[in-house]
């Protein structure tokens, strides 16, 4: 990966960087990403522009349906302005 990032003129910081891999929950294989030479910790949950992602995409952060789609519609405002 870092010689990917490399070629980009991009850098990955390692030390903020997860791995959230997303699954059937009949499938878990453990997932093993290093970038030079630092494994990169594999989460069950992440947060991105304030929605909390699982690797099953089930949602269960949020009490309701109506709760999500009013924090998803804060963050597509914030997004376009």
């Amino acid at each position: 990966m870092s010689k990917w990032f490399q070629a980009k003129w991009l850098i990955l910081n390692l030390t903020k960087t997860q791995v959230l891999t997303f699954i059937s929950a009949k499938l878990s294989n453990a997932l093993n990403l290093t970038s030079a030479d630092h494994l990169l910790m594999e989460v069950e949950t992440i947060k991105f522009l304030g929605l909390q992602l699982d690797n099953q995409i089930t949602w269960k952060k949020y009490s309701t349906f109506a709760e999500f789609c009013l924090l998803l519609h804060e963050v597509i405002i914030l997004y376009i302005k």
